[in-house]
């Protein structure tokens, strides 16, 4: 069994080239929200590589989540994971070696496409969140009933849980983003 974490970079501010769009103050403010978030899903949802674009907002969003997350994981940063579909992303996790978790940090609409192509079930209220749609730093994750990386097929994987910002309370001193 894989487990696979797929998540969308943090809202970002806008630039002269897409690529180059780095995190908004809200979306920083997100992503490190989102790394407790992650490091809560615990056992084998414990990410031991990063598959991230390489767009700037991605890196950015992996800088702020990684200091919650447990040390060493490996990040590897890719430029064909900019704007990748579903297709592409399924192709780089069948690259990986043997890391029991994987957590993907990419872009709309490849992610979406992913998990509807991957999860042929899904618990309840991993259903009803995901339904929302990826915004931007929402992850879910997925059980893969495969016993490596290469064998990653359409259907294989069970939504078990999907987060986004607004389903974590808020700080003190933070105020709601609409949208």
């Amino acid at each position: 069994m894989k487990h696979l974490i797929a998540m969308r970079h943090a809202r970002a501010a806008p630039a002269e080239r897409d690529v180059a769009r780095p995190l908004s103050r809200s979306g920083r403010r997100d992503a490190r929200r989102m790394g407790p978030a992650l490091a809560d899903l615990g056992g084998p949802f414990a990410p031991s590589t990063v598959l991230c674009s390489a767009s700037l907002r991605t890196r950015e969003t992996w800088a702020e989540l990684a200091p919650a997350l447990a040390p060493g994981i490996v990040a590897v940063f890719r430029e064909d994971l900019y704007l990748a579909s579903a297709g592409q992303l399924a192709a780089a996790l069948q690259e990986l070696g043997d890391p029991g978790c994987a957590l993907v940090l990419a872009h709309e609409p490849g992610l979406s496409q992913l998990l509807r192509r991957l999860a042929g079930r899904a618990r309840p209220r991993a259903r009803v969140g995901a339904a929302r749609g990826m915004g931007t730093a929402c992850f879910a994750a997925l059980a893969l009933e495969i016993p490596s990386w290469d064998r990653l097929d359409a259907g294989c994987g069970e939504l078990v849980a999907f987060r986004c910002p607004a389903d974590l309370p808020l700080e003190p001193g933070d105020t709601p983003v609409p949208g």
